[in-house]
């Protein structure tokens, strides 16, 4: 569901940007720009969905190497054994999961990506069925793709003030510097500064 609302919302935000650059009305900016700022810090974000992911993978794998190896002994003394070599034997997938966890911490983009490399590997080279089942591009994608949306977010915020903008001096400012874009967008307005544009913004 985080990822449809990550989808979703980016479609809605890039609407919204090319609406507001079709409209003179102060009133109407005005009211974009107040309804936006009750998403600041709200915004859809896979990542906590992909912990609760990770957890349950890791329960999976833990019950099938108990079951594997007869983890329901009566035996208190088999049991404990099993248990010990269902957890040496996990070890094996740790890169896995700890490749997965950095998923969950990044800090752009960018830093998505290189985890989601090395869970392609780890996952391809590991004999569990329930870890091969992720390729770890996709789960790298989402999070990037929740990066994403914040620029859209950020750029939208920005074309309303741009709009504002051109309302009260009659054409778009001739740099960015009165705007709060995000690293990865860029603005650049046309020679005769009736229009512009922003670049960078989109998953």
């Amino acid at each position: 569901m985080a990822a449809v609302g990550v989808a979703w919302s980016g479609n809605s935000l890039l609407t919204l940007a090319k609406l507001v650059t079709r409209t003179d009305n102060a009133q109407l900016l005005s009211d974009w720009w107040n309804d936006l700022l009750k998403f600041d810090g709200r915004l859809p974000d896979v990542r906590p969905a992909l912990a609760r992911l990770r957890l349950w993978t890791e329960n999976a794998v833990a019950l099938k190497e108990l079951e594997a190896r007869g983890g329901s002994h009566r035996n208190p003394m088999r049991a404990t054994a099993s248990r010990l070599s269902a957890t040496l034997s996990i070890r094996l997938d740790r890169a896995f999961f700890e490749n997965f966890e950095k998923l969950e911490t990044v800090d752009s983009a960018e830093q998505a990506l290189r985890p989601g490399e090395s869970l392609n590997k780890h996952a391809n080279r590991s004999h569990r069925e329930v870890v091969q089942e992720f390729g770890g591009n996709e789960e790298a994608r989402l999070v990037a793709d929740t990066f994403g949306l914040k620029s859209i977010y950020r750029a939208t915020q920005a074309s309303i003030r741009l709009q504002q903008w051109r309302l009260e001096h009659g054409s778009y400012p001739a740099d960015a510097s009165s705007l709060d874009l995000p690293n990865d967008v860029r603005y650049e307005r046309s020679a005769n500064g009736s229009g512009y544009k922003l670049i960078g913004a989109r998953t």
